[in-house]
């Protein structure tokens, strides 16, 4: 393969093969005109050697957040797909009877096996509270019976 080739496809390919060829001053030049940063990171490596405890550990600990992050997701995301909107009707809080009591206008989508509404929540309801705020916000939208009578007759009164 043609040196340009390499130089220009795969850089850091290049910069390691001759770093393990025990070339370090065209090393360092390579990386000097290409990647400063790389430069002063292949520096504090060959200092301080190649990983460091602090590293080591700062990894470990990103992956499991990574994990428990994409556990998370996945759990969710398979409760959210086996799930239904609610039997019992809930208020929105946009329509009132005139005493001033919240009329129960709307349904809500519950997750299967979560419970979380306005009045309570089971544990599963507490520890998804983010997601299943996002999935009601941008996916599973609240239906509303009294906004949907409107639209109804608002359209029925347009045609003829």
């Amino acid at each position: 393969m043609n040196k340009h080739i390499v130089r220009t496809i795969f850089p850091t390919f290049y910069a390691w093969s001759v770093a393990l060829r025990g070339k370090w001053r065209k090393l360092m030049a390579f990386l000097g005109r290409t990647y400063p940063k790389a430069k002063r990171r292949l520096i504090m490596i060959l200092r301080n050697g190649w990983c460091s405890v602090r590293a080591i550990r700062l990894r470990a600990w990103a992956g499991l957040f990574g994990l428990l992050l994409l556990a998370y997701i996945l759990v969710y995301v398979g409760c959210s797909v086996n799930g239904e909107y609610s039997q019992r009707m809930y208020s929105s809080g946009k329509y009132f009877w005139v005493p001033g009591f919240p009329m129960r206008d709307c349904v809500i989508w519950m997750p299967a096996h979560i419970h979380r509404d306005r009045y309570g929540s089971n544990f599963l309801g507490m520890l998804f509270a983010p997601a299943i705020w996002l999935d009601r916000k941008y996916i599973h939208k609240d239906f509303n019976f009294v906004e949907e009578e409107l639209a109804r007759e608002a359209a029925s009164k347009e045609t003829p």
